[in-house]
């Protein structure tokens, strides 16, 4: 039979197509493979783009894992670890034999167990094992994937290791042969663990020859995500611009997420496709989804209290002489003066009156001053700021008043801090943050998440 899967998988690999794949499934009886012929079967198909997944569970499920020789065991750890998702439990189950072939002598059957291993938990207890094995074998590697694998493997657990950094230095003249799937694993490694800077570079043009318009976007948007935590991601943008809608809500949160760390301009067709579809996303069924699409996609309310900002959209002000919310011993506050560019208006504002807020856009920060309520902000703990201060915090109007760019992102939190502490975005289960109580009637809010939809600043009661 195995010999059968090889001509079979050959000719897979030829034609690449899914109508093969079946031809091939009717004639094989996947489940009474043993365990050799099961994991050339499995890591065959886990070449493929998109990998046939049904067809990879059908070959898993219901096995016994004991017995197996450490070189299946390796090969079937590797295919599993490429699935996309990963099928968490039955990698789990194989993780329980991990143990009986950590100790094996072959680097390419250690690299294979590490990288599975990695993707199941990338600080599992496992990978300790496997990086003394690692350093007993001492490999000269011959092959580019084994160096992927292992710098991948490694990169939370021992960064800006010295052995890695010898690995590192070796593969530098051989960046060019790796393809789309080991380059980004590369990538992700070496950003993480921080191991090698020239080879970074190299991995990072090299990604720009990888990738492409036919590229996985599975694999794209992974790639992104690794790019955008070294600033690095505006050349790689129109390869998704024509195909935004193909993304499922997972992976358009983690696109977010990428543009979010870092100031780039937007294009066009991108940014269309974010202000049309991020309302509907905000109300996703999917808890995880809606969580991260409100944290990334939530912009500040805001007022003015000088005059229009050229180039913005019209906000409105409350520069009326008229008092508004239940601070300043329940007599309100009026706007239109210097200080009140730095007042603040927040949820259930009566029981914080007075009290200084730090608001923090990337390394800025400015403190403001609770005086006014924001009935608008109850659903997303969002600050009701001036324009001004907007302006000051993010340090460009283009940015504060998103023009040709995502609304800006930024975090809050009550009393002063220094400036080289990061400020958390309050949750449920912050101790400070504002209890539901009774609304005071106060003065509108102004929502950007509704100008996601329509480009313009509208009104929020």
């Amino acid at each position: 039979m195995q010999q059968q899967v090889r001509g079979l998988l050959a000719l897979v690999q030829q034609k690449g197509d899914y109508f093969t794949i079946m031809e091939m499934q009717n004639k094989l009886d996947v489940k009474s493979m043993d365990m050799r012929t099961l994991s050339i079967w499995l890591e065959s198909l886990s070449l493929l783009k998109p990998k046939p997944q049904k067809l990879m569970h059908s070959g898993l499920l219901n096995r016994e894992w004991a017995g197996m020789k450490t070189k299946d065991y390796a090969r079937i750890l590797t295919a599993v670890g490429r699935m996309e998702p990963m099928p968490r439990k039955i990698c789990g189950l194989l993780l329980e034999q991990a143990p009986k072939h950590i100790h094996v002598s072959n680097s390419i059957e250690l690299a294979r167990i590490l990288y599975g291993t990695s993707r199941y938990n990338p600080k599992h207890r496992l990978l300790h094992l496997g990086f003394n094995r690692f350093k007993d074998i001492q490999p000269n590697l011959d092959t580019m994937w084994e160096v992927c694998f292992l710098v991948y493997s490694f990169r939370q657990l021992y960064p800006k290791n010295p052995l890695i950094f010898d690995l590192c230095e070796q593969s530098l003249d051989r960046v060019s042969i790796l393809n789309d799937d080991n380059t980004s694993l590369l990538l992700q490694g070496l950003v993480h663990g921080q191991y090698h800077p020239q080879l970074l570079e190299q991995v990072i043009a090299h990604t720009r020859t990888v990738l492409n318009l036919e590229t996985d976007l599975s694999l794209l948007i992974r790639t992104l995500h690794h790019l955008s935590l070294c600033s690095r991601i505006d050349s790689f943008l129109p390869l998704l611009q024509d195909r935004l809608h193909l993304l499922n809500p997972r992976q358009f949160c983690v696109f977010l997420e990428a543009l979010d760390r870092q100031d780039t301009e937007i294009p066009p067709k991108v940014l269309e496709h974010i202000l049309r579809d991020s309302k509907t996303l905000l109300d996703n069924p999917d808890a995880a989804v809606s969580r991260r699409i409100k944290r990334i996609t939530s912009p500040t309310f805001y007022f003015r209290v000088g005059g229009e900002v050229p180039g913005c959209p019209s906000v409105q002000t409350f520069n009326d002489g008229q008092s508004y919310g239940p601070c300043n011993g329940g007599r309100g506050v009026k706007y239109g003066t210097a200080e009140s560019k730095y007042y603040v208006a927040i949820r259930n504002a009566a029981q914080y009156c007075g009290q200084t807020i730090t608001a923090t856009f990337g390394s800025r920060q400015i403190q403001l001053k609770v005086m006014d309520e924001c009935p608008g902000c109850a659903k997303d703990n969002h600050l009701d700021m001036s324009l001004e201060a907007l302006i000051e915090l993010t340090g460009s109007k283009e940015i504060a008043c998103a023009i040709n760019r995502m609304p800006p992102m930024i975090n809050w939190n009550f009393g002063g801090k220094p400036q080289d502490q990061p400020v958390h975005t309050p949750t449920s289960t912050d101790d400070e943050k504002p209890t539901e109580s009774a609304k005071h009637t106060t003065k509108s809010a102004i929502s950007t998440v509704t100008s996601l939809a329509t480009n313009k600043v509208t009104y929020k009661d």
